[in-house]
């Protein structure tokens, strides 16, 4: 009886410490707080992917040409400063989230005097059908959307 009770307890602990491990750690976050780490091919999909979205949601919104050349710039600029926030290491974590905030105001502000309130409505109305549709499909959110 000891020894049935003792393999039981080497393969429960043998089968925990297999299913403990990392399964595929291309995609795993290496520290907490930290970004996960995807391929060149998968950097490179997401941000076709955004770009594609992007799109559609100009579409949806029906934007000209040039609203949509101004809308591109504001994102663009907004973006950049994110990604230098993102790098920043001398600031703290809860400022660089008010930061992150007060950028968002900026690019929401920007956007709404590049294409006015009625299309900036329908614009975001279409990015949250996209993003909740992505989650139902539990496929990743591409990098720096806005």
């Amino acid at each position: 009886m000891k020894k049935i009770i003792a393999t039981f307890l080497v393969c429960g602990s043998i089968s925990m410490a297999v299913n403990a491990q990392d399964q595929n750690p291309s995609t795993t976050m290496s520290g907490q707080g930290q970004r996960p780490q995807f391929t060149k091919e998968q950097r490179e999909a997401m941000k076709q992917q955004k770009e594609t979205d992007l799109l559609e949601a100009m579409n949806f919104a029906q934007l000209t040409n040039d609203e949509k050349a101004k809308a591109k710039d504001a994102i663009e600029v907004v973006n950049k400063k994110k990604g230098e926030l993102r790098r920043d290491a001398t600031l703290t974590d809860d400022q660089k989230k008010e930061t992150k905030k007060k950028l968002d105001a900026e690019l929401k502000s920007s956007l709404i005097a590049a294409i006015g309130e009625a299309k900036y409505k329908k614009f975001k109305e279409f990015q949250k059908t996209t993003d909740d549709a992505r989650r139902k499909s539990n496929t990743p959110r591409p990098e720096s959307q806005f």
